[in-house]
Parts: structure tokens; sequence; C-alpha cells
């Protein structure tokens, strides 16, 4: 079996809608198997990243549900791939600007591997797959 699992969580900034988009999807071979828009996530495991002097989320747990179908997994990082602190890419006098609108915003992807538990209709099926989690943040 190979098995796929994505997620996203935004949110529109208010001077927009500020609406809240969101999803998250499981497939198991070229089949989605859970799809949901209610879920919870948390952040765990935080250690510093030396390349942004910053702590960063190694553990992702999440949960989800659909109807009485329920979705619970761990995305465990393994390495730093990637990661930005957008505000030191830009030009002295945009970052100035920028500054007095936005918080903070960093930017990081990890190697991860993720486990979990698909309860659906009644059955319990284990998985396991590799994968990449991240997460932008604001300060």
């Amino acid at each position: 079996d190979r098995w796929f699992f994505h997620f996203t969580d935004n949110y529109g900034h208010k001077t927009f809608d500020e609406k809240r988009y969101r999803w998250l999807i499981l497939i198991r071979n070229d089949k989605i198997v859970f799809a949901t828009k209610e879920f919870t996530t948390s952040q765990e495991d935080w250690r510093m990243d030396p390349s942004i002097n910053e702590k960063t989320p190694f553990r992702f747990v999440i949960k989800g549900k659909h109807g009485d179908d329920r979705l619970q997994l761990v995305a465990q990082g393994d390495h730093i791939v990637d990661s930005l602190d957008v505000f030191g890419e830009l030009p002295l006098y945009v970052k100035k600007v920028a500054q007095r609108f936005l918080n903070r915003p960093v930017y990081f992807r990890l190697n991860s591997t993720v486990t979990g538990k698909l309860y659906l209709k009644g059955e319990s099926i284990p998985f396991k797959a590799l994968g990449m989690s991240g997460s932008v943040y604001f300060k």
C-alpha cells in the first residue's frame, strides 16, 4: 500500500474576508479514503533551528472526523529540509514597511514519518507514510 496525506489550514487577512480555508485528505494507492474540513492540530516537540534562530515544532498531532469515520495521526519530523525567515529575504526599505503591518513570518518544512489509524466504517486501519510536514507561523 502507498499512502498520501495532506492538510492545509489558512486564514484570510482581516482587511479581506477573514475566511478560514481548510481541508484534510488521506489517499490510499489511487483512491481518496478520507476527506474532511473538521480536524484539530497541535504542534509539539519544539527544537531550535539554527538557520533562522527560532524554535520549530518537529511533531504534528492531527485528529479529524467525517460523520462516524475518524482519523488520528502523528507526523514526526526527523530533520529540517527548508526554513525561511521571510523578513530576512526582504530589502531593508521593504522590511521596514512590512514590519509596520505584519508580524514576522517564519516558514519551515521537515522530512517526516506519518503514522496513524483510520477508523472507517467500524474498521481500524493502521498506516505509515513518508512525507513532508511544515508550517508558517508569525512571531
